[in-house]
């Protein structure tokens, strides 16, 4: 009887010290924080600090844009560095006295025409452009789109 109440005890003693352990290093090492140095084996067995991996840049923006003249004569650029290079393009593939820039996009630009008005629009889709360029007109319909 005396063996079983000792080991139940000891059991109990091994149980409350572990526990306590745990809170201890809980406490002074936080969950969220690092538990170990950034670090990486090199191939011939010596520690070398790691180096962070530097983050991927964004691809810059490449530019579209629409032009369109009174006449109804219309030019279309994509696929530019810059948005002046693609309104210069737009410009002159249109081709006339009074072509204007009406749309500048990255994803989709498109025009949309009432008979007497022209307004861009811009999107991420065709149909996203076409229906900023309608809204933005009040009403009308689509004359030229680009997507690229």
């Amino acid at each position: 009887m005396w063996i079983k109440l000792h080991r139940r005890l000891v059991v109990l003693v091994v149980a409350a010290l572990v526990a306590s352990a745990a809170v201890i290093i809980t406490l002074l090492h936080p969950f969220d924080a690092p538990t170990h140095d950034a670090v990486a084996h090199s191939g011939k067995g010596s520690i070398a600090a790691a180096r962070p991996v530097p983050p991927v840049p964004p691809k810059p923006p490449i530019y579209g844009a629409i032009a369109v003249a009174e006449t109804g004569a219309a030019g279309q650029s994509w696929g530019y560095r810059t948005r002046a290079l693609a309104e210069t393009e737009a410009l002159r593939q249109c081709n006339h006295d009074t072509c204007r820039v009406f749309s500048v996009f990255t994803k989709c630009g498109a025009i949309a025409h009432d008979g007497t008005h022209y307004h861009g629009g811009v999107g991420r889709s065709r149909q996203a452009a076409e229906l900023d360029a309608t809204t933005r007109l009040g009403g009308g319909w689509i004359v030229t789109w680009v997507c690229h």
